[in-house]
C-alpha cells in the first residue's frame, strides 16, 4: 500500500524494530514496568499512529509522500505495540488470575485472544483490497477506536500490581471482592477485611499501585 522501496526490506526492517523493542523492554520491566501506564501509553501511541496515517491516506491518497508517512508510522506502531503492550497484557494476564484459577483463566484469555487475531486476519482483507472495501490504510481508522476502548478501559480498570508478589495479588483481588459483594459470599477467601488490615507487611490496596 505504501508502494515506498522494497516490500521485502519493509518486512523485516518492522520484525526486527520490534523485536529490538521487545529486548530493550525485557530490561526496564523490572525497574518501571507499571502495567496500567505502560499499556495505556501504548494504546495512545498506537491509536494516534493510526489515526495519522489514516487521515494523511485520505487526503493524498497514494503519492509517495504519503507511502513514506505510512512506513514512518508502520515502524513507530510495531514498536509501541512491542514494547508497552503486547509484553504487559501477558504479564497481566498471567498475574492477575487467581491462584487456583489461573491455569483455566489464562487458558481462556489467550484463546479469545487469538479468536480476536484470527477474526482480525480474516476481515481485514475485505477492507484493504481494491476489489473489496478498498479502503487501504483508512482501515487505521476503526484501529484508533479500538485503541481508545482498550486504553481507556485499562487506565479505569486494570489494578496495578508492580513489585506484588502473586499472593498479594490474590489477597487484593479477595479484599475487592469481598468489599464488592460483602463477606458473606466470600467466606472462602484466604483474609478477611480485618486479617488483611491487620498485617503490616501487605501493601496497601490501590489501584496505582503500592504505597512507596
Amino acid at each position: 500500500m505504501a508502494n515506498v522501496g522494497n516490500a521485502f526490506e519493509n518486512s523485516c526492517i518492522l520484525t526486527g524494530t520490534g523485536v529490538a523493542a521487545l529486548l530493550f523492554n525485557a530490561l526496564v520491566i523490572t525497574k518501571y514496568g507499571r502495567r496500567r501506564v505502560m499499556m495505556t501509553s501504548g494504546f495512545i501511541v498506537c491509536g494516534l499512529s493510526q489515526l495519522i496515517m489514516a487521515i494523511v491516506y485520505t487526503i493524498e491518497p497514494g503519492t509517495q509522500k504519503t507511502g513514506k508517512v505510512i512506513v514512518g508510522l508502520s515502524v513507530i506502531y510495531i514498536v509501541a505495540y512491542n514494547a508497552l503492550i503486547s509484553t504487559y497484557a501477558w504479564l497481566s494476564g498471567g498475574e492477575l488470575a487467581s491462584q487456583r484459577l489461573r491455569s483455566h483463566t489464562f487458558g481462556l484469555a489467550t484463546a479469545i485472544g487469538f479468536f480476536g487475531a484470527w477474526l482480525t486476519t480474516f476481515t481485514a482483507p475485505y477492507f484493504i483490497n481494491p476489489m473489496r472495501l478498498n479502503w487501504g490504510p483508512k482501515y487505521g481508522y476503526i484501529w484508533t477506536g479500538s485503541c481508545a476502548i482498550a486504553g481507556a478501559w485499562i487506565w479505569m480498570y486494570l489494578p496495578e500490581v508492580k513489585d506484588r508478589t502473586l499472593e498479594q495479588i490474590d489477597e487484593m483481588v479477595s479484599l475487592l471482592l469481598t468489599r464488592l459483594y460483602g463477606a458473606q459470599e466470600h467466606a472462602n477467601c484466604r483474609l478477611t477485611v480485618r486479617s488483611w488490615c491487620s498485617c503490616s507487611q501487605v501493601p496497601k490496596v490501590s489501584m496505582h499501585g503500592p504505597s512507596r
